[in-house]
């Protein structure tokens, strides 16, 4: 897995290419679509990818914020050569809202609801809530006592469309099963989850692993060892 979560000052407000444009969606989990490719089919819908990030997001928060930004080539080898230091275009990038480089999301923290992707082996880098008591201020501050976000936006996701295609074609998986993994994956990332060490991306893939089954589609890592 090669998609790295970041923390930067993702604005892109100038400098635009004409054939940029962008959706707005709502619901408990909103999600900011920017699309900043020339051909934009295939590619999910706002319904989709709401529906990605919303089964992602939901098993540790009951609300949140995105931005998910659909680029070409040449602008996530950018952002990946620039914050990370890798010399090509990846499939997703993810840049937390939080400040904090070395948070570590604590699955208890939020009441759930329920219950790089390159082949490279050497870039397999690439809150629980208090008893409510009498008093309702007090509620307040606890609930947001360890939370590493200020509001609901937890962050931004960065895809390469073009990466997500080929990557579907090379290891034989439906497009949407790979776009839906890249939200679900870039998501907890954003949410504090990392894979860099064994022990965190077992944990990780696990949840990956549910919630993809949970959308009805196959294990994304049931192919890997044969790969």
């Amino acid at each position: 897995m090669t998609s790295e979560s970041l923390t930067a000052d993702m604005s892109y407000e100038s400098n635009e290419p004409e054939y940029y444009r962008e959706e707005y969606g709502t619901g408990p989990v909103t999600i900011e679509l920017q699309y900043v490719v020339k051909d934009d089919s295939n590619i999910p819908s706002m319904e989709q990818f709401t529906r990605f990030a919303t089964a992602a997001v939901s098993r540790f928060r009951e609300n949140a914020e995105l931005t998910i930004r659909i680029v070409e080539p040449d602008e996530s080898h950018e952002l990946n050569l620039q914050y990370r230091g890798k010399d090509r275009p990846t499939n997703v990038l993810s840049f937390p809202a939080t400040s904090d480089d070395d948070f570590v999301i604590d699955p208890d923290f939020y009441a759930a609801d329920d219950e790089d992707y390159e082949n490279d082996a050497e870039d397999k880098d690439d809150n629980s809530s208090a008893d409510a008591g009498d008093d309702t201020s007090s509620e307040k501050e606890l609930d947001l006592e360890g939370n590493p976000f200020i509001n609901d936006y937890i962050g931004d996701l960065v895809i390469c469309k073009e990466v997500v295609e080929r990557e579907a074609r090379e290891q034989n998986k439906p497009l949407e099963a790979h776009w839906a993994h890249m939200v679900v994956h870039g998501c907890l990332h954003l949410l504090g989850f990392d894979h860099i060490i064994d022990s965190e991306a077992e944990i990780m893939e696990g949840h990956e692993t549910e919630i993809m089954v949970s959308m009805g589609f196959r294990d994304p890592y049931i192919d890997d060892e044969a790969e």
